[in-house]
């Protein structure tokens, strides 16, 4: 291609009409507004919603239904000289983009259409500048992105709400150009023309620049494409969406005399119950095993994940009672399975599904079919109850919490302290920072300096609590002071440093190299768990006397 040939083609908008023919609107990202300009080239897109019964009308002209002044609430006057208030200022099209000015007393911004937000349900993440949707399974994907003057928005959830809105969406252009082309080497037939399919339409000319440009002419493209919504059908939102067969995933319930799985669908509606449905399927209350790494995910999230006593939580979308009052496994019913969870997170703890090991817990067992209150087995869900609830006596009997609420911040560590998922290393290490921190680090040291008569030497916290201790009366609490010294050193020789001599011999005093760490770490939790209830005790024998 020869450079005058270039000039042509770039003065004419060949590259841009390709686009608006071929791609534009098909993009999974649609651009619903975009405005540049530099001393050559001008650009603009706009969009607005237009209205079914509109849009034969709408394809006659190149003329844009709303353009970026219009669309905001005031009167309309008719031919006949009526006025009547208007919504949007205009018949027939809204904007899908408002763009806020303050006639210059205030910086001007865009802003999406409201409606837009609520019927996606979208939060602004204001940092990103982006606005979000949660999934039913709490995970976020972006729907809308601000990038400095354009404004992009995935196209899937725009044709859903055109479904259901009854609209298209027109997409408008705007392209003005300057160059040197002599205007004589523009073919006369080019220099003006119109393009019109289904769903666009343009126009475009060349002419001789203004005698004040420095440039030889001007060309300009203009007109709109319209993007079409989903069937209601298709849209996915009720009442309109098909009813789509949602995937139940079988899940392994046994092994035959031959070690063949035994497997179930978790469909609860084919499964047997009290009431005599399915008789010949499964028991709803059936349990199903999986190896406790399937709440790693979980525990990996606490901001959108809780990991209970005895109940797995994500936000206020779901949540699914489970037994994780054991080392090594978790249970699930298989009917909560297919009722509670999200297909998509059935599909990920089918991962983790384990032929079946031991029996329910004692604590799932009371409480689900004997009805009866009973506290938890797991040691870390042993260990967060007592921990809570002598914090409540403290808190009644001294005015004052003994550990410290943690702030929104540190909150995931009391929610992520569990019994190692493995015998890593890592996980190992990660648990003793954990414990550390909710039971050494949260010691409320201010208050407990407060109420001794005298500093130790060095003024560390657990030596104050020590002082506190004694002078309070609490009998017998050196074992657990012990307790404190040993998870302390832990931390400060095998964590919070790299590991070395006073780490090999404190190996060698708690044996570490002799047990599993997933071992160690439960014994540090049951003799943590106790420490706390005897403190508790004591403040029960204290109140009594």
């Amino acid at each position: 291609m020869t450079e005058e040939s270039r000039e042509l083609s770039h003065a004419l908008f060949a590259q841009e009409r390709a686009y608006i023919k071929e791609h534009l609107g098909d993009e999974s990202w649609i651009k619903v507004y975009d405005y540049s300009q530099n001393r050559q080239d001008n650009k603009i897109f706009y969009s607005g919603l237009i209205s079914n019964e509109f849009v034969t009308e709408a394809l006659q002209n190149t003329n844009w239904e709303v353009d970026i002044s219009s669309g905001f609430p005031g009167c309309v006057r008719f031919g006949d000289g009526t006025v009547e208030y208007s919504r949007f200022g205009i018949a027939d099209a809204e904007p899908l983009v408002f763009i806020r000015d303050y006639v210059g007393f205030r910086e001007s911004h865009a802003e999406i259409s409201e409606e837009f937000r609520f019927f996606h349900n979208l939060y602004h993440d204001s940092r990103k500048n982006e606005f979000l949707k949660f999934d039913e399974s709490g995970e976020e994907e972006t729907i809308i992105r601000f990038q400095n003057e354009t404004i992009l928005i995935r196209l899937r959830e725009i044709r859903q709400f055109l479904a259901i809105r009854e609209a298209h969406l027109g997409l408008f252009f705007d392209y003005v150009r300057y160059s040197n082309l002599d205007i004589s080497n523009v073919p006369k037939d080019q220099q003006r023309g119109e393009y019109k399919d289904e769903d666009t339409i343009y126009q475009f000319g060349v002419s001789k620049a203004f005698s004040h440009s420095n440039y030889s002419t001007v060309s300009y493209l203009q007109g709109k494409k319209l993007i079409f919504p989903y069937p209601k059908s298709k849209s996915g939102f009720w009442p309109y969406s098909e009813d789509e067969t949602e995937i139940y995933e079988e899940f392994q319930l046994g092994e035959t005399p031959d070690g063949d799985p035994i497997t179930f669908t978790c469909n609860w509606k084919k499964l047997a119950n009290y009431f005599g449905a399915n008789p010949d399927a499964p028991h709803y209350l059936t349990p199903v095993y999986f190896k406790r790494d399937v709440l790693q995910k979980y525990y990996n999230d606490p901001e959108r994940f809780s990991v209970e006593d005895s109940y797995l939580r994500c936000g206020v979308s779901w949540g699914v009672r489970m037994d994780n009052n054991h080392e090594n496994v978790v249970i699930v019913y298989l009917g909560d399975l297919g009722r509670d969870l999200p297909a998509k997170e059935r599909a990920y703890w089918k991962v983790f599904n384990i032929p079946p090991k031991g029996s329910l817990s004692t604590t799932k067992y009371m409480r689900d079919f004997l009805g009866i209150p009973f506290d938890p087995q797991g040691r870390d869900l042993k260990f967060k109850q007592r921990y809570q609830q002598l914090n409540q006596k403290w808190k009644a009997k001294y005015g004052w919490y003994l550990f410290r609420e943690l702030s929104s911040e540190d909150f995931h560590f009391f929610q992520n302290l569990r019994v190692p998922l493995n015998n890593s290393q890592s996980e190992f290490d990660l648990q003793i920072l954990t414990l550390a921190k909710v039971f050494i680090d949260a010691l409320n040291e201010n208050e407990i300096e407060k109420n001794i008569s005298s500093i130790p030497d060095p003024p560390r916290g657990i030596a104050k609590f020590s002082v506190f201790l004694e002078e309070k009366n609490f009998v017998d609490c050196q074992e657990g002071l012990a307790l404190l010294r040993d998870i302390q050193c832990i931390r400060s020789t095998g964590v919070a440093h790299l590991k070395g001599s006073n780490y090999s011999k404190l190996v060698k005093k708690l044996q570490l190299s002799e047990k599993e760490l997933q071992r160690v770490f439960c014994d540090l939790l049951d003799r943590s768990a106790t420490f706390l209830e005897k403190l508790s005790s004591d403040i029960d024998r204290q109140s009594t006397v």
